[in-house]
C-alpha cells in the first residue's frame, strides 16, 4: 500500500532533537516521534546503555534524506525552508 514506491529508511532532516534517528524511524513505521524518543529513553535507562551504543549505530548507518520527496511535501509538517507552510523564519509565525 505504498503507492509503488520503495520505502526506505532515512534520518530525519526536519523531525530531529539531536541526529534525526528517532524522526526518521517513527516516519519509517508510521509511529509518533515523541512516543518512540520516551521508549527510546526507557529503554535505554534498563538496559544500562544499550540504547546510547544502538543509537550511535543507526547515527552512522541511516542516510540523512535530503532529497525533493523530503522537502515541501508536508509528510513533516515543514516546507522546502524548514520552516512550515508559511515560510516564517519565527517558528510561532509572522510578529
Amino acid at each position: 500500500m505504498n503507492n509503488g514506491q520503495e520505502k526506505k529508511l532515512y534520518r530525519s532532516e526536519q523531525n530531529k532533537v539531536f541526529a534525526g534517528v528517532c524522526g526518521g524511524l517513527a516516519a519509517y513505521f508510521g509511529w509518533d516521534a515523541t512516543v518512540l524518543r520516551i521508549l527510546w529513553v526507557v529503554v535505554t535507562i534498563f538496559s544500562v546503555g544499550a540504547g546510547i551504543v544502538a543509537y550511535l549505530i543507526f547515527w552512522l548507518v541511516m542516510p540523512l534524506r535530503r532529497d525533493a520527496a523530503a522537502w515541501g511535501q508536508g509528510q513533516d509538517g515543514y516546507g522546502p525552508n524548514g520552516y512550515g507552510q508559511g515560510g516564517y523564519a519565527n517558528p510561532y509565525g509572522p510578529r
